[in-house]
């Protein structure tokens, strides 16, 4: 079926839904499963303008690092099925550059009154230019306003059955090459109008399945591996936060990068939560003083 709706991008091209989403397919295979693999997701126009804008940030050494903890070091006790804490060995290692409501001033360790994410407080850049920002015009940034945007959230909310706002999502590029993988977690922080929905828009093309770089669910009884999503171009996966999750380790052999576009749909939008955010400060500030 046709989804009604696009976000127009200037005169060159537009960010639109694929023209073959099956939103009733999606939406029970969401409620069966809190998740679920949209193919085609956008139009192939777009997702190829995407893939090959990649290429820019490449190219003017523009990725920061994002680096936590070390997978060879973890607590055995917490990480047994009977008694698993899913943030208790949390690691990860992979390439990011933001694409919406993330700052780059953000990237380098702040609060998060300006959109910016305690996850990102290990994030280093490659290049000597970090603070510069996309052009006029790049793919990504009409991504950004695309996901943020109603075209995109009442679509997502109508597949997931939540009620989402514009101007809610946030959202960044990744780039996991060999020995780079995220290790379990919820991804949590649904708490003050916090995230309802992640997601994993792949734009990597032409992946094998022994390189890694799998989406994987667990089982929440004895956290083995439910279901293992390969890398799949113009893809698109949706799961309810909190779900334990993560993503394989690259193989040390892959000749190619995994490309995605991660992220979570919130309650409220970003401009709320700051809001919020700020208010919680100023009583903070002022319980202190007494």
């Amino acid at each position: 079926m046709r989804i009604s709706g696009f976000l127009a991008v200037g005169s060159a091209w537009i960010m639109e839904w694929g023209r073959e989403i099956d939103i009733a397919a999606a939406r029970k295979a969401f409620s069966e499963k809190q998740r679920v693999v949209v193919n085609n997701a956008l139009t192939m126009e777009a997702a190829f303008a995407l893939y090959q804008s990649i290429s820019y940030i490449t190219e003017k050494n523009l990725w920061y690092q994002s680096r936590w903890g070390n997978g060879r070091y973890f607590d055995r006790e917490s990480s047994d099925p009977k008694n698993y804490v899913p943030q208790a060995n949390f690691c990860y290692q992979f390439d990011k550059y933001p694409v919406s409501n993330i700052s780059l001033n953000g990237l380098v360790g702040a609060r998060f009154g300006d959109s910016r994410r305690p996850d990102f407080r290990d994030v280093l850049p490659f290049g000597s230019h970090p603070e510069e920002e996309l052009p006029n015009g790049h793919p990504l940034l009409y991504l950004g306003d695309f996901l943020n945007s109603k075209a995109c959230v009442d679509v997502i909310g109508h597949i997931t059955g939540q009620s989402l706002p514009e101007q809610g999502t946030l959202s960044f590029l990744s780039r996991y090459m060999s020995g780079d993988f995220i290790s379990t977690h919820d991804d949590g922080l649904t708490e003050n109008g916090g995230r309802r929905i992640a997601f994993v828009y792949s734009l990597t093309r032409d992946w094998l399945p022994h390189w890694g770089g799998h989406t994987m669910f667990m089982d929440n009884d004895d956290c083995s591996v439910a279901e293992a999503i390969l890398p799949k171009f113009n893809s698109l996966v949706l799961f309810a936060v909190p779900t334990l999750h993560a993503v394989s380790t690259i193989a040390s052999f892959c000749t190619e990068p995994r490309y995605a576009v991660t992220g979570w749909f919130h309650a409220k939008s970003m401009a709320e939560r700051r809001k919020d955010a700020e208010l919680r400060e100023a009583k903070a500030r002022e319980a202190a003083q007494k």
